[in-house]
């Protein structure tokens, strides 16, 4: 991926993959252009962690994941689904292994939703003027 790419382009790009087809299986027929980023929190937190690193993050209590850079900040492209909740506490942290190669990541297709999404955010990309690459 780009890491050369700003943070706001990055989002954007995310933002225009998403659909109901990257969404949490469970959340599907939820899904809506209305709230696009419902369902969206583990493949979206493992993209973005392709392009700035850092840690995943992750609330139990809501199934969340957000990221954690280096530098301490939380990035949550995500947190939208949650209006009415100030902010999540960090239950813990989660490996990429994990979240990709787990029997509940098997369940809920993430490797699957992860690879689609990373392939539409790739090919949007690809489409920038050369002066934002």
């Amino acid at each position: 991926m780009n890491s050369n790419l700003s943070f706001s382009t990055i989002q954007n790009l995310i933002k225009k993959a998403w659909d109901a087809k990257t969404c949490f299986p469970v959340q599907t027929k939820e899904w809506n252009e209305s709230l696009p980023e419902l369902g969206q929190c583990a493949v979206t937190a493992l993209l973005v962690q392709d392009y700035l690193g850092g840690d995943i993050a992750f609330n139990k209590t809501y199934n969340h994941f957000w990221n954690i850079l280096s530098d301490g900040e939380e990035i949550d492209l995500t947190k939208n689904q949650f209006k009415s909740i100030p902010r999540l506490n960090i239950d813990s942290t989660v490996t990429r292994q994990a979240l990709l190669n787990s029997e509940s990541a098997d369940r809920q297709r993430t490797k699957a939703r992860y690879e689609l999404l990373k392939k539409r955010v790739k090919r949007l990309e690809s489409t920038l003027p050369v002066s934002l690459h």
